[in-house]
């Protein structure tokens, strides 16, 4: 089976924060959604802020370790925290019609009792209606195979 994988990382920094823009994955991937969580201003000597922020990245496969790499935006950051979650999943294949891993005879077959029932699951360019380009949606889908 193959899986995608949502990998979520929770930063905290102190003082001057992380540069946003150099957060990666692997050292390439960039997140798909970085999102402040919280901001506080620092008295004191050093000042700068206490900053929570999460990052979203989307990646093919389920890797058995990741690397997150970042840099700081400034001098004198320190960091406070960092969590990471990951959540993998089945990734899709909209041509496995009868859910069983791999594309077969048996998936175009289905397709085709599906769009004689006249049932919106064989609507495959998503138009609303059935009709002889959902076929050539669903055979490119099909002659694509699976991820």
């Amino acid at each position: 089976m193959v899986f995608d994988t949502t990998v979520l990382v929770q930063i905290r920094t102190q003082g001057n924060e992380a540069d946003a823009g150099s957060i990666r994955l692997n050292g390439v991937i960039e997140p798909v959604e970085i999102t402040e969580l919280f901001r506080e201003t620092v008295g004191g000597p050093f000042g700068g802020a206490l900053v929570d922020f999460l990052v979203r990245f989307e990646v093919d496969g389920n890797a058995a370790a990741y690397d997150v790499t970042f840099a700081a935006a400034a001098s004198s950051m320190s960091l406070d925290r960092v969590a990471v979650d990951t959540f993998a999943f089945a990734a899709s294949c909209d041509a496995d019609l009868d859910g069983d891993g791999s594309l077969t005879v048996f998936d175009f077959l289905e397709f085709q009792n599906l769009f004689d029932a006249g049932d919106l699951l064989a609507d495959f360019n998503g138009d609303g209606s059935l009709d002889l380009f959902d076929f050539l949606a669903f055979q490119n889908a099909f002659d694509a195979g699976c991820p």
